[in-house]
């Protein structure tokens, strides 16, 4: 949004387009919006990790923000995602998706964000 970018680059500046990585992180303007991280700041990241801790699988990404919706998907192929249909739980600035897998198949795991609805 023009009110986004106008805070962190100011007026019309070509370091403010959606595409653009002003801090050189790896992430888009686009991306770190939508994420809520600091587009100007290599180390503000959106960031995921997986743990295994005994049966229970734990996808925690940071940060989490109370206007956006994560999802998680997963996929044993790469070609074919399933939602989890999960809510993740708040962890501090952090959120964490829980559960038990229901194959030993080899898993591969996706966070998604999107705008919370007006």
């Amino acid at each position: 949004p023009d009110n986004w970018q106008v805070t962190h680059f100011g007026i019309n500046s070509p370091n403010g387009v959606p595409t653009a990585d002003p801090d050189k992180d790896g992430q888009d303007n686009a991306f770190e919006f939508m994420t809520g991280v600091d587009p100007t700041l290599s180390n503000s990241r959106f960031e995921v990790s997986i743990q295994a801790v005994g049966g229970t699988i734990n996808v925690r990404f940071t940060p989490r923000l109370n206007d956006r919706v994560y999802g998680l998907s997963f996929s044993n192929t790469l070609v074919n995602w399933q939602s989890a249909g999960l809510t993740p739980v708040a962890d501090g600035a952090n959120g964490v998706f829980s559960f038990t897998p229901t194959s030993s198949t080899r898993q591969f795991y996706t966070v998604s964000v999107s705008l919370s609805p007006p």
